[in-house]
């Protein structure tokens, strides 16, 4: 690889990190936190316990979820630690390949307790990446 290819990767890179293929991955990942919150409502533990509908309903949105954190660049999770990025990976991984063993309990926490404070973090990165791509379009 020449210099001159090298920088001009770097330079893609520095690109993709800022406008990002993986901006539509962040929304999903609110598309599928709005679809979990909606679906669990006011639905205690135990109602969502004797709702299969609904749980899997929920455990569908996270399995998108964490296959939308699975694209997001390592540059990008290094930048915001506060995200549990592996944590919502393996979450879905859990659900995808435990799928006989989905414990509702989990999942209600999740919805009810964890996911809810990921939501400005993740607005926080496609505002970010807005105005970075707004900026670097009016240079």
């Amino acid at each position: 690889m020449t210099r001159r290819d090298a920088i001009a990767r770097l330079t893609d890179n520095e690109s993709r990190l800022r406008r990002g293929p993986w901006a539509f991955r962040i929304r999903h990942m609110l598309e599928a936190i709005a679809e979990c919150r909606e679906f669990l409502g006011v639905m205690t533990r135990e109602e969502l316990g004797n709702d299969p509908r609904t749980l899997k309903a929920i455990a569908w949105n996270l399995s998108i979820h964490g296959e939308a954190a699975r694209s997001i660049p390592p540059e990008l999770e290094a930048e915001r630690p506060d995200i549990p990025w592996a944590k919502i990976r393996g979450m879905r991984n859990h659900l995808v390949h435990g799928y006989d063993r989905i414990d509702q309990e989990i999942v209600w926490n999740v919805v009810a307790e964890e996911l809810p404070p990921l939501v400005p973090e993740l607005e926080a990165i496609l505002k970010s990446a807005d105005e970075s791509r707004i900026s670097n379009d009016t240079c």
